[in-house]
């Protein structure tokens, strides 16, 4: 049986020989850019918050700004669950290109949006409106695109390479992330501030919904996976995928959820690590964004090599290694910034990208083999989206309870438990597996 949307088989048939290359962009450039475009907003904030909020106030300021940056978050589920319905009802190819097309359109109205000194005091309130329109867009694209391209890339021929394959995807959020404060840097560094204030901070918007609405072009000439066609043909789709997920498999919803907490955490956590290096361990911001940029690209290369690692010993097995190495090394793991140096800071830091890597090479292909075809990508995007949701409540936690003297104590044991808690999760679907005939 063939899956044709896959880029990675070599057997896959395409509409037309001339398509491979554009397929292939399609797919892993499509990947970068959503990524690009969710992450441009954060890194813009403090240009974007006197434009769009009351600057009379910074405080308040800053909270309706961040509020809008978790605005997308919060979004996620409720686009993983729309495109999901959508994918495995109507096709996967009709969920992927649309998730591209409302990102791309997103972004690219950021961009023309109207500021505050543009608008009359008694429309004061109308930009930040449509800015916070435009990132829940945003969030509902966000939370389809992942889980429905690791669907398409699993539906493939040749499952010994579903890792790699899934890996290879992965790394390509990196590089949207590394894209994005590239570009960022050269704007900023050949636009002067003031005019960057008044009409530069547009481009990097303005860029993304252009490229996003290219690889859209590009996504359209797919063609529908031989799994969905099949299932069609069959008549045997889900009139209510997700009703039926929530009927038929509620055990493997809750752990497929807790299996896909651990990278969700691990990543999370990176991101905070950008605050907390500098207000705990007073690293100096340049060593830190340098060194979390460094893991970045790391990444880049790390995450296909786990995927083929997931290939060669098993998801499940990579993934419970990875559980109990990082419980046993994570209080160690936080001996390193304490010694204050920037090498020390660097190597903490690319062990940490080794474990996150590790979790989200194995998790994803692992969560593809839980479900069936009519009702997979929408079991994908609900332990995907949910899981991201709850770990995104960690840096609240963190600065809720963490003591000055007992910082990185306090976060080590958190990381420990939600590994623990990740094995007993994966556990239960070995068992499951057992029991079903499941090779994991």
């Amino acid at each position: 049986m063939e899956y044709p949307l896959s880029p990675y088989s070599s057997n896959a048939q395409y509409s037309s020989v001339n398509n491979k290359l554009p397929i292939k962009l399609g797919i892993n450039i499509g990947v970068s850019l959503e990524y690009y475009d969710f992450v441009i907003y954060a890194l813009l904030l403090p240009y974007i918050m006197p434009l769009f909020f009351d600057a009379n106030d910074p405080f308040v300021n800053m909270v309706k700004a961040f509020s809008v940056f978790a605005l997308g978050y919060l979004a996620r589920p409720i686009g993983g669950f729309i495109f999901g319905q959508i994918a495995d009802k109507k096709g996967r190819k009709m969920a992927f290109t649309g998730a591209m097309l409302v990102m791309g359109i997103a972004t690219c109205i950021i961009g023309f949006l109207p500021t505050i000194s543009m608008l009359q005091p008694s429309l004061s309130v109308l930009p930040a409106f449509l800015l916070i329109v435009c990132r829940f867009a945003q969030g509902l694209s966000f939370g389809a695109e992942l889980p429905s391209v690791i669907t398409i890339v699993s539906e493939n021929k040749d499952d010994s390479k579903r890792g790699f394959t899934c890996g290879l995807v992965i790394s390509c959020t990196s590089i949207g992330a590394i894209f994005a404060t590239g570009v960022l840097t050269t704007l900023t560094y050949f636009i002067p501030p003031e005019h960057f204030l008044l009409w530069g901070w547009r481009i990097p918007f303005l860029l993304g919904g252009f490229l996003a609405l290219i690889s859209w072009y590009l996504r359209k000439n797919m063609n529908e996976t031989s799994a969905f066609q099949e299932k069609k043909k069959e008549l045997n789709l889900e009139k209510s995928p997700f009703m039926t997920l929530i009927k038929k498999y509620p055990s493997i919803i809750i752990a497929g959820i807790g299996i896909v907490l651990v990278p969700a955490s691990l990543g999370i956590t990176n991101i905070f690590f950008a605050s907390y290096m500098a207000s705990f361990f007073a690293f100096d911001p340049i060593h830190i964004y340098f060194c979390m940029t460094a893991g970045l690209v790391f990444s880049i290369f790390l995450t296909p090599f786990f995927g083929w690692l997931s290939d060669l010993i098993g998801v499940k097995t990579l993934f419970m290694i990875m559980c109990v190495l990082l419980s046993i090394a994570c209080p160690y793991l936080f001996l390193l910034p304490k010694m204050h140096t920037g090498k020390a800071l660097l190597i903490f830091l690319l062990l940490w990208q080794c474990f996150l890597c590790a979790g989200m090479s194995s998790v994803l292909p692992w969560l593809t083999k839980l479900f069936p075809t009519e009702v997979r990508c929408s079991g994908i995007s609900f332990c995907y989206n949910i899981a991201y949701a709850l770990g995104a409540m960690l840096p609240s936690i963190y600065m809720l309870i963490i003591k000055p003297e007992l910082h990185a104590e306090t976060i080590s044991k958190i990381i420990c438990g939600i590994a623990i808690l990740g094995l007993m999760n994966a556990l239960f679907l070995q068992k499951i597996s057992k029991k079903r005939c499941l090779n994991y």
